[in-house]
């Protein structure tokens, strides 16, 4: 960057891509993940269900938070 008395004047870089070359970067990287199933099979189903029936035991509340002390919003009255 390049500044002439307290502003910006002039700035040089390296060449940047353009948007489309900077997303194919992108989308080559999004390719090579393996896409995971997004469907459960009967068996999965069943066998979260037989996960849930048991019972749990009952979680307690957290307790209150504490009260914020705050400064007054006007000055006092003299």
């Amino acid at each position: 960057m390049h500044f002439k008395d307290d502003s910006l004047e002039r700035f040089e870089g390296d060449e940047m891509p353009t948007e489309a070359e900077f997303v194919a970067t992108l989308d080559a990287k999004r390719k090579a993940a393996a896409v995971p199933q997004l469907e459960a099979s009967e068996e999965k189903l069943r066998q979260f269900s037989a996960e849930n029936k048991q019972p749990s035991a009952p979680v307690a509340p957290p307790p209150p938070a504490a009260a914020t002390p705050y400064p007054p919003l006007e000055p006092p009255q003299r």
